[in-house]
C-alpha cells in the first residue's frame, strides 16, 4: 500500500509595509547661437559617487581655471565658497551617495556672446534615484528637470547666476545594495531579510510581493525583520520574476524586480530518519515516518515496504504512519526494506532495522525435588512457554540460585541450564534455592 508524504505550499501574499543607487551623474551644457549656426558653448558635470565626499575631494571634483581665453567665450562652472581654503569654481562636483537635500550653486560667464539668448541644457540619466527631484532654480523660476531638458533665457549679463537642487524626498525607500538574481536547482526555500537591502530616512518600511502563479512567496514580518520566503513552484521549470515593494509611511514606494530561474535538475527523495528501531517481543508498535523524508523539489512521495521477515507491517488511519507487528514470539534482530518514488527518478531502497526484545518471562512452577540415591538432589519444574501476559515465549533459559539465606542476598552458587530439571550435589547442610526464567535473544 502506497502511503503518500503530504506537501504544503504556501500562497503568495501582499503585506503592507529606491536603493541606494549606484553612481550617476549628468552633463549641464550652456550654448549661445547666433542665426548663422555659430555656435559659442561650454558643459560642467554633477553626480554623486559611492567613493565621493560632499566637500572637496581631489579624486572627484575637477577645479576650472581660466585658459587663454579669446575675446569670445560662453562657459559655466559650479561656485563654491563653502569649502573653505578649497573654495573656487568647478568644472566637476561630484557628491556622497547619502541621500538628502543638495544644492549645486552654478554661474554662466559670457564675453562677446554672439546674442543675448542662451540655453542651458542636460539630458538626465536613467539611474538617477527616483527619490530625487532635480529642479533649476533660474531668478524667480524654478524648472523641474524631469519634465523638461533645456531652459532658454536673456541676458547681457556677463555673470548670470543660479542653482540645481536636488529635493530628497526622505519618506520614498531606496536600496541600499542588490537583490541577487536567483537560479533554483530545487524548491527548497529561499529567504531574504529585505530590512538589509531597503532603508528609509525617516518613518517605517512595509513590504509587499506581486503574486506569481510559477512561485510560492510569502513575507513574514516582525519588529527587526521582514523576511521574504521564496522557491519555484514544484513541476515549474522555466524563467520569471518577482516583483517586490517597498512602501513608506506616507504611501510612497519603489518596486524592484528580482530574476528568478529553475533548471530541469531534479533530485531523488531521500530518507533521513531513524535507521534503527527497537520493538518488544509479542508487542506491536506505530512508527510514524511523517517528515522523515526529504524531497528537494517538493515532490509527491510515495513510501511503500517489502515483505519483511518476521515483522508485518499495516498502514493506521494516520498519514504518514505504520502499525509494526512481530510475529508470535519471535525476538531478535530483523530489517524491513523501504521504496521512494517520486514519479521522476528510479526508486530509492532503503533498509530499516528492527531489534524485537524479550519480553519478560512468567515465572517457574510446579517445582519438585528429590534425594537420588548417591545423595544429590534432583529438581524439576514446569517450562515456561509464555511471558507475563501469557503470550508465547521459545529459548527460554533457567538460572538456579544457592544462598545462605531466602533473600538470596548471600549467595552460595549458581547454575543455568536449558532443561527444566537440574541435579545439585549436597554439598551444603542448609541452602535456599531459587529459580528465575531468563528470557535472552
Amino acid at each position: 500500500m502506497k502511503l503518500k508524504v503530504l506537501v504544503l505550499t504556501a500562497v503568495a501574499v501582499l503585506l503592507w509595509t529606491s536603493r541606494l543607487e549606484a553612481n550617476w551623474g549628468f552633463n549641464i551644457r550652456i550654448q549661445n547661437q547666433d542665426s548663422e549656426g555659430n555656435l559659442l558653448g561650454s558643459s560642467m558635470s554633477m553626480g554623486e559617487r559611492e567613493e565621493a565626499e560632499d566637500g572637496y575631494d581631489n579624486q572627484n571634483d575637477m577645479s576650472f581655471t581660466f585658459p587663454s581665453l579669446g575675446s569670445q567665450y560662453v562657459i559655466c562652472y559650479f561656485v563654491h565658497e563653502d569649502w573653505g581654503d578649497d573654495n573656487g569654481n568647478y568644472l566637476t562636483d561630484i557628491r556622497s551617495l547619502q541621500p538628502a537635500n543638495k544644492i549645486w550653486n552654478s554661474c554662466v560667464r559670457a564675453q562677446n556672446p554672439y546674442t543675448p539668448q542662451y540655453t542651458l541644457s542636460w539630458q538626465l540619466t536613467a539611474n538617477i534615484p527616483p527619490y530625487y527631484q532635480p529642479v533649476l532654480h533660474f531668478g524667480e523660476n524654478s524648472i523641474d528637470m524631469r519634465a523638461q531638458s533645456s531652459y532658454s533665457y536673456s541676458s547681457y549679463a556677463g555673470y548670470t547666476y543660479f542653482s540645481i537642487e536636488l529635493l530628497y524626498n526622505e519618506y520614498l525607500p531606496y536600496q541600499t545594495q542588490e537583490l541577487p538574481d536567483l537560479l533554483f536547482s530545487d524548491n527548497q526555500e529561499r529567504s531574504f531579510d529585505l530590512n538589509e537591502y531597503f532603508a528609509l530616512s525617516n518613518g517605517e518600511l512595509s513590504y509587499g510581493c506581486l503574486a506569481n502563479p510559477d512561485l510560492i512567496q510569502s513575507l513574514e514580518t516582525s519588529e527587526d525583520s521582514a523576511l521574504w520566503h521564496v522557491y519555484p513552484r514544484p513541476g515549474w521549470i522555466g524563467q520569471t520574476s518577482s516583483t517586490l515593494y517597498a512602501y513608506g509611511p506616507t504611501g510612497d514606494s519603489l518596486s524592484v524586480e528580482v530574476s528568478i530561474m529553475r533548471d530541469s535538475t531534479n533530485s531523488p527523495p531521500l530518507y533521513q530518519g531513524v535507521s534503527y528501531l527497537e520493538l518488544t517481543q509479542n508487542q506491536s508498535a506505530i512508527w510514524n515516518w511523517s517528515g522523515q523524508v526529504f524531497d528537494a523539489d517538493r515532490d509527491e512521495v510515495s513510501l511503500s515496504f517489502y515483505p519483511a521477515e518476521h515483522i508485518t507491517i499495516q498502514p493506521v488511519d494516520s498519514l504518514g504512519a505504520v502499525e509494526l507487528i512481530p510475529e508470535p514470539a519471535f525476538k531478535g534482530e530483523t530489517q524491513i526494506t523501504l521504496q521512494l518514488d517520486d514519479g521522476i527518478n528510479p526508486s530509492i531502497l532503503d533498509t530499516l532495522r528492527i531489534l524485537v526484545l524479550p519480553s519478560v518471562p512468567q515465572m517457574p512452577q510446579f517445582t519438585a525435588w528429590q534425594i537420588l540415591s548417591d545423595g544429590s538432589l534432583s529438581l524439576r519444574w514446569s517450562m515456561v512457554q509464555s511471558d507475563i501476559n501469557n503470550l508465547p515465549i521459545t529459548g527460554i533459559r533457567y538460572r538456579v540460585l544457592l544462598s545462605q539465606d531466602p533473600a538470596g542476598i548471600h549467595l552460595l552458587d549458581t547454575f543455568e541450564t536449558p532443561d527444566s530439571r537440574i541435579v545439585l550435589p549436597l554439598v551444603y547442610q542448609r541452602c535456599f534455592i531459587r529459580i528465575i526464567a531468563i528470557n535472552e535473544i
